[in-house]
């Protein structure tokens, strides 16, 4: 590799994985796109599942004004995969590689094998960790973050996780994930979709916005909804996201069972999220694990009240009492007890979206976030922590 003096830094973003990805891919492309094009040169590359149908982010990432690339994902080990980002690395002279999850930290570990002077560099987002398999997952990342001289926790939870693992505190910095406020904002140009979903103007919507998997919980979601639609009537609820599998059947099953079919919408995937939170009048979070949630930011930035259980980074981007609300996992009654307090005190709403937009603004802009990345990559190349 080149030798590396304040100059222009040669990015390999890395990351894997499926149909319209989540919160860290809006984060990856943004930081592509927006980085300062003399001091970061961003390479980004998906690993894409061959069995993967619906895989969107190449589309997601076209005219942005970075260079994209996708490579065939085939098996858990797969040596063609690895054979085609090493001739990346080498032709596009990479100095960085910045991995996203498990699967690509290894493969750039190995790389890191290959080619000695490559720094490399991994985000833990968080892990899901509600069956045997996300616990296994979890296990094995921990132990080849160790390889790392370079990570980022996107929470200071995400590090104590990480230290407690048996990571070096010291190779860990904290970057919070930012937003783009002048992009999500509460504007006159976004339309609200309550006439393409059939909800009355006059009806309130409790919202969220997310793929759907278990750690969402959005069964809790479910039960909130129910408990509230015994007490209201003028009240509907949407779930705005996709899964890999059956998840939605599961949960309009479960909504025919509560008898509130009628009171909650599952859109599926939908990217014009700017409509979709002009839409809501209160953001409902009933995770049971994070790291920092993007869609959380975005709902703060859009000024949405938001009512949220208290896990992962949550606590550190949100204020409660202030900024927001926060409960324990699976606390219905709690959940439920304040979205009505929302529902019926006008100035409480306003009083808090205002605090959430502030809070993005002062905490959490996505500039800021970027100017602090960009400083840690010429760092690590100036202090050329590896063995020349």
């Amino acid at each position: 590799m080149t030798e590396n003096n304040n100059r222009l830094i040669n990015l390999l973003e890395l990351r894997g994985t499926y149909t319209t990805g989540g919160g860290p891919d809006k984060t990856i492309l943004l930081s592509a796109e927006k980085h300062n094009k003399d001091l970061v040169n961003p390479v980004v590359v998906y690993l894409r599942d061959i069995n993967d149908d619906n895989f969107q982010i190449g589309q997601m990432a076209e005219g942005r004004g970075f260079k994209y690339i996708e490579v065939l994902d085939r098996s858990k080990i797969d040596i063609k995969c690895i054979i085609e980002l090493n001739r990346i690395v080498k032709e596009y002279n990479i100095d960085i590689i910045h991995g996203h999850d498990y699967k690509t930290d290894m493969l750039a570990y190995i790389l890191g094998l290959i080619h000695s002077k490559v720094h490399l560099v991994s985000t833990a987002h968080g892990w899901i960790t509600n069956s045997l398999k996300g616990n296994l997952y979890k296990w094995i990342h921990l132990r080849v973050l160790r390889r790392f001289e370079n990570l980022i926790a996107v929470s200071a939870a995400t590090k104590e996780l990480m230290v407690a693992s048996g990571i070096d505190a010291g190779r860990i910095k904290v970057i919070y994930n930012g937003i783009d406020d002048k992009h999500w904002c509460n504007s006159d140009k976004h339309m609200s979709l309550r006439k393409e979903l059939n909800i009355p103007e006059h009806s309130f919507v409790v919202g969220t916005v997310g793929r759907i998997s278990n750690e969402k919980d959005y069964l809790t979601f479910l039960d909130v909804a129910s408990a509230i639609t015994d007490k209201i009537d003028d009240v509907y609820f949407a779930i705005i996201g996709d899964g890999k599998g059956n998840e939605i059947k599961d949960l309009v099953k479960y909504a025919e069972k509560l008898g509130i079919k009628n009171k909650v919408l599952f859109t599926g995937y939908r990217s014009d999220l700017l409509n979709v939170y002009k839409t809501f009048d209160i953001f409902l979070m009933t995770s049971i694990t994070e790291g920092l949630p993007n869609t959380m930011l975005e709902a703060m930035s859009m000024e949405l009240p938001v009512v949220t259980t208290g896990v992962g980074g949550i606590p550190e981007l949100l204020e409660d009492g202030k900024s927001g609300f926060q409960y324990e996992v699976r606390d219905v009654d709690g959940l439920t007890g304040r979205i009505m307090d929302l529902i019926s005190n006008n100035a409480l709403r306003d009083q808090v979206s205002e605090a959430a937009r502030k809070r993005i603004e002062a905490k959490f802009s996505f500039d800021k976030r970027l100017q602090i990345i960009e400083e840690y990559y010429q760092n690590i190349c100036l202090n050329k922590r590896k063995e020349q």
